[in-house]
């Protein structure tokens, strides 16, 4: 592969790499503005795999649809935190797939409830768009989790009902 073609690549990959690490900030944010600027940053219709921990259907959902449940499950923890390391990036023309690790803490209270796992994203580019890119799949595979369960039930409790369970 001719050298302009692998630096293209590096520097499409580093900007996937910085668009899914920027998201879960953006997602966990309380300041105006970043959960919208959250929100443009998925495709019109997303797959989304959060079987393993929602227990919920892995289906394809519009964005519209998914977002306001999204923002009520964030907003009924005090605080959520996203760290995502380790992020490999797949290119395949204008389409990208990347996989991380990912631990994310829930606290209400005093009380906190983590949990590690792997995120794999779909992607397409999305020119002139924030980062360049429109997440088009999501999914988390959970490989541990740490402290107070119950966080996340009592979160899950006083979110919107998910759009993303059976008959929803």
């Amino acid at each position: 592969m001719p050298l302009e073609n692998r630096l293209q690549a590096a520097l499409d990959r580093q900007e996937v790499a910085e668009f899914i690490v920027t998201n879960s900030m953006l997602g966990d944010s309380r300041k105006p503005g970043d959960w919208e600027r959250y929100r443009r940053r998925y495709a019109e219709r997303i797959t989304i795999d959060y079987s393993s921990t929602l227990k919920d259907e892995v289906r394809s959902i519009d964005r519209e649809t998914l977002m306001p449940y999204w923002k009520s499950l964030v907003d009924a923890f005090d605080v959520t935190q996203h760290r995502v390391t380790n992020v490999v990036v797949t290119l395949d023309g204008d389409t990208a797939k990347s996989r991380a690790y990912v631990v994310s803490n829930h606290r209400i209270g005093q009380d906190v409830w983590s949990c590690g796992g792997i995120y794999e994203h779909g992607l397409v580019r999305a020119a002139g768009e924030d980062g360049g890119w429109k997440i088009t799949a999501q999914g988390f595979f959970p490989l541990f989790e740490t402290g107070d369960r119950g966080v996340f039930e009592r979160g899950l409790a006083n979110a919107l009902p998910s759009p993303l369970k059976s008959g929803a």
